[in-house]
Order: structure tokens, then sequence, then C-alpha cells
């Protein structure tokens, strides 16, 4: 079976927002599967949400890349989630990301330079972003 990735896009924005196609196009052919939504909920609701989504995907591990807040709330969902082994973030506020630091139970990757669209700071990402979750994730 393929790892999983799940990714998880900032607020204002959407599954097809900026970069996030090149980012779902670049994991699957990696080799990873991945899936891409668009959060409906307020941010408070995000985090049940993409429990959802991982219950309608049915597997037993996934990896959580996160964008902006949805960083945030990919930390948050590991914390509980026992199907959530690997975290990416890219672009997370300090704020947001220091508010799990420390409890997150899962290997996380904390990429600063993806808010930069320049290609090679995304490239640089994206390489950084597979290699974590081909080495973290079954």
């Amino acid at each position: 079976m393929r790892p999983t990735v799940v990714l998880c896009h900032g607020s204002s924005q959407s599954k097809d927002w900026g970069f996030f196609p090149e980012i779902a196009e670049r994991l699957a052919r990696a080799g990873c599967a991945v899936a891409s939504f668009t959060f409906v909920t307020s941010k408070a609701d995000s985090v049940q949400q993409l429990g959802l989504v991982l219950d309608a995907l049915g597997r037993d591990a996934y990896g959580l890349l996160g964008y902006g807040s949805g960083g945030a709330v990919a930390l948050a969902r590991s914390l509980d989630d026992k199907r959530v082994r690997a975290v990416v973030t890219w672009g997370t506020s300090s704020q947001d990301s220091l508010k799990s630091a420390g409890t997150v139970p899962v290997p996380w990757l904390i990429v600063h330079d993806a808010t930069d669209e320049s290609v090679p700071a995304l490239e640089q990402a994206l390489r950084a972003s597979i290699d974590w979750f081909m080495r973290h994730l079954p």
C-alpha cells in the first residue's frame, strides 16, 4: 500500500490555491496516495472535519501536510489521532506551532521558507517534505 498524505490548506484558501495542486502532483509522482480537500467549516471545526476526511479514506496511517493555519490543524489532529504518523508544516506561524511543540507525538518537519513561492524555495520544500514522508510513513 502506498503512503497516504492529506493536504490541509490555510485560511482563506482552498485545495486549488497557489502551489497546492503542484504539491499533490509531486507527492503522487513520488509514490504517495494524496488526498486534497477544502475545509468548509470554521478554523475551530477544522480539526474535526479533518478527522472525518481521515475516517472516509479508511487507512490506518497518514501523513499530514499543512500550510499556514492548515499546519496548526494538522498538528492539533496529530495530538489525538493515532493514525497520524508524520506531520509537515509549511509557513505555519510560530505561535500556532509553539502551542503544540513538545506535545506532538509524531515526527514533525517544520518548513519555514515555503511561504516564498520562488521556484528554488518551493522545490526545496517539496523535496524535504517528500523525503520526510517516505522515511516516516509505512
